[in-house]
């Protein structure tokens, strides 16, 4: 394992030593991917995926998500962010095989957030458009390019993410150079969108039926009938 999650106080090596041993025996390749069967009645004719955080243990508040999509009518599912290049050709090829035009909408949490704008990256060069981006607090994101309509990042701000950006969560992001087609919202996360979310932290963020609900209606605006 090659990275350590972002903590909303100084870790103890002792429980940096505990992480990362835990993360080296789970972080195993992912069970091949079995897209789950599409909703039925299918309200809205897009595809979510919500990419797992650190070592596939972390963020699991994405599959009461997926779950609340599917039950809503919208195809979704839980993948991992083990391997984003071999992800995102997956999700390519796919396309191709199938000659799917849904709208793609990838959301994620923390590492997993990272991961949603990599395979972004990785589908532009296969000219894959991405509809809808959702970080859920990202760690340490690579800026947003230039397929992607529109994204919102939801982040916590922490007194280490003013001090390290490029390591600790709780930061906006940015557009890369010469993205002038992203419509890019970075949305502070605070009571404001929510009375829970007040006092929410970064490990519980995932689970936050707020935000669930406000990716929810966001993926709905991109159906027509909606």
């Amino acid at each position: 394992m090659k990275r350590i999650d972002a903590m909303r106080r100084p870790l103890r090596s002792g429980t940096i030593l505990i992480l990362f041993t835990v993360g080296c025996a789970i972080d195993q390749a992912p069970p091949p991917r079995v897209p789950p069967a599409a909703p039925s009645p299918l309200r809205c004719d897009v595809q979510v995926y919500c990419i797992l955080g650190l070592a596939n243990v972390f963020s699991l508040g994405l599959y009461d998500l997926a779950d609340e999509l599917h039950a809503a009518g919208i195809p979704a599912e839980v993948v991992s962010g083990s391997d984003v290049q071999k992800l995102a050709s997956q999700i390519a090829d796919e396309r191709i095989r199938n000659s799917d035009t849904r709208p793609i909408v990838l959301t994620g949490h923390s590492y997993g957030a990272d991961d949603c704008l990599h395979i972004a990256k990785t589908l532009q060069q296969r000219n894959v458009n991405v509809s809808l981006v959702v970080l859920i607090d990202p760690s340490s994101p690579p800026d947003v390019p230039p397929n992607v309509d529109k994204c919102i990042n939801y982040y916590i701000p922490t007194a280490f993410g003013e001090v390290l950006p490029f390591i600790f969560a709780g930061n906006p992001i940015d557009l890369e150079p010469g993205n002038n087609h992203t419509i890019l919202i970075n949305q502070e996360v605070s009571a404001a969108l929510g009375p829970e979310l007040g006092n929410i932290d970064h490990f519980s963020l995932d689970s936050s039926g707020t935000i669930h609900a406000l990716i929810q209606l966001e993926v709905l605006k991109l159906c027509p009938e909606n």
